[in-house]
């Protein structure tokens, strides 16, 4: 207060810095070890409070451990907050939760619903690029059973390697997708012909 690196805020025994630079600056010079036991405190001052989770998920997010339960919640709960109005912030937060859980055969399924909500966060905030590599480990992670949702996910991968000019690539997997259909008249078969056909449109 005295060097004026922080002033009073309105409200009492609360604080800001002066300006954003001295806050970075304070930030990249403290310790790691430091910054993660402070976000830590922020989280759980701010949960204390009651909160809304993606009020302090930035927190959570730099400061639990893989296996932290409550961390995950958190997390997820801040991606659904926002998603309808912030998709790039709700894909950061599940992505976020996806690495605190370990990868373990018991959680496959929490790790494929997360996958989902990322892939439908990035589709909404236009990121190409990243929703094709999620979609990719989704598929990596699902079962090759044929159900309507890995055919969709492996119909919208290949539309986006389209979209990036990967057309060998997005014929390769739709290709491996409809191998494993065990009725190739059925709808998830006809469905992945079709993205199929359109791979060799341009050519």
């Amino acid at each position: 207060l005295e060097q004026d690196l922080v002033r009073a805020a309105d409200a009492p025994r609360r604080f800001r810095f002066r300006h954003p630079i001295v806050r970075r600056a304070v930030y990249e010079l403290a310790g790691p070890g430091w910054t993660l036991a402070a976000h830590g405190r922020a989280a759980a001052a701010l949960e204390a409070r009651g909160a809304a989770p993606a009020t302090f998920a930035h927190h959570v997010e730099h400061s639990a451990q893989v296996g932290d339960e409550a961390a995950i919640t958190v997390l997820t709960r801040a991606g659904e907050e926002v998603a309808p109005r912030a998709p790039s912030s709700a894909a950061r937060w599940f992505g976020a939760a996806l690495r605190l859980i370990p990868e373990r055969s018991d959680n496959v399924q929490r790790r494929l619903g997360l996958l989902a909500q990322r892939a439908a966060a990035l589709g909404s905030a236009g990121d190409v690029e990243d929703n094709r590599d999620t979609l990719r480990a989704f598929l990596r992670l699902s079962p090759r059973d044929a159900s309507p949702l890995r055919v969709k996910a492996a119909v919208l991968a290949a539309m986006l390697d389209e979209l990036l000019g990967r057309n060998d690539e997005a014929r390769k997997l739709l290709l491996d997708e409809l191998a494993a259909v065990p009725d190739q008249d059925s709808p998830e078969s006809a469905e992945l012909k079709r993205v199929l056909a359109f791979t060799y449109f341009l050519d």
